[in-house]
């Protein structure tokens, strides 16, 4: 099972163990952070680290998680990363939404819904016309074009295959937000991060790419996921890595009071300055992305009354 039932006191107890291995914590600019989902572990421990989509087939992997229609529809040939304070602020929002948004995670949606979305994607993708048309939300926040669609109907496809193949699936069973942190420098090998470009939006802050996978062998320092999937967590660090492997396992609300701590800490301003542009860049990426969701479904909802049916 992915989660554990902690007691108040056992989840305290976790938590504050958390913050005292954090103390030394600085997301520098030499530092990197990803967040995904659990559906993606069996993938992770194949090719041993993170993979760019357009080279997971390389691994015989079937893409997993990703984030939906959203942010980039297509397949990236790289992996993004928030790079330094705010950088972790971007992925920390993107841990957010992975408990609480359907276009990143489809398990959400009732079995009512993901066949409504599902009927109404493939209605789309089926009569989409001809050519380059695409429907843009009226403040010009989102778009939906074709590709997107497809993308996106990739992901509920997978999420019905998945339940007609376990119609039961328990709730402790569910699939948890994780987010990485590397080194990218490790005394032997630089990971040397690159600019976004070409995906036809504006980057996120602190956001950047790796055009190549990065494995954790070589550069993870951590791993974090709520306190009840800690132990679920873990074991698959376990199984990717073997025991004895130095990767830490911590609770993200470690890492969420070990920031707003250092916030309102005022012996180091410059301590104080970083965790404030994480927060800040946190709560306003998570804000940011669900405008834009809701203006995405919008879309979808527009372009299904709009396109003819090709009977």
């Amino acid at each position: 099972m992915t989660h554990t039932s902690n007691s108040p006191e056992e989840a305290k107890a976790k938590i504050k163990a958390g913050v005292d291995g954090l103390r030394h914590f600085e997301p520098h600019a030499g530092k990197l952070f990803h967040s995904t989902s659990s559906k993606s572990w069996e993938g992770l421990g194949q090719a041993g680290g993170l993979v760019p989509a357009t080279m997971l087939k390389n691994y015989n992997i079937k893409r997993a998680a990703g984030q939906g229609d959203t942010i980039i529809p297509k397949e990236k040939p790289a992996v993004y990363f928030g790079q330094g304070s705010e950088g972790l602020g971007t992925a920390m929002s993107f841990f957010d939404l992975y408990k609480t948004s359907v276009a990143m995670s489809p398990h959400l949606y009732s079995n009512q819904q993901l066949n409504d979305k599902l009927a109404k994607t493939r209605y789309i993708v089926r009569n989409w016309d001809v050519g380059d048309r695409n429907f843009q939300s009226h403040d010009y926040i989102a778009k939906l074009s074709l590709e997107q669609a497809r993308s996106h109907l990739r992901q509920l496809e997978t999420e019905k295959e998945l339940r007609d193949s376990m119609p039961h699936r328990p709730r402790n069973a569910q699939p948890y937000p994780v987010m990485f942190e590397f080194n990218a420098d490790n005394g032997r090998e630089v990971i040397t991060p690159e600019k976004v470009t070409g995906t036809g939006r504006k980057s996120m802050v602190g956001e950047v790419v790796v055009p190549r996978p990065v494995m954790f062998r070589d550069h993870l320092k951590r791993v974090f996921v709520s306190v009840d999937n800690l132990e679920h967590a873990q074991k698959q660090m376990d199984r990717i890595l073997g025991r004895g492997h130095s990767v830490e396992v911590v609770p993200m609300e470690s890492l969420t009071q070990t920031l707003n701590y250092r916030r309102t800490e005022g012996r180091d301003p410059k301590k104080a300055n970083k965790a404030k542009a994480t927060i800040d860049n946190r709560n306003e990426s998570t804000y940011n992305t669900e405008i834009r969701e809701a203006r995405i479904a919008e879309l979808y909802d527009q372009a299904a009354a709009s396109l003819p049916s090709r009977r």
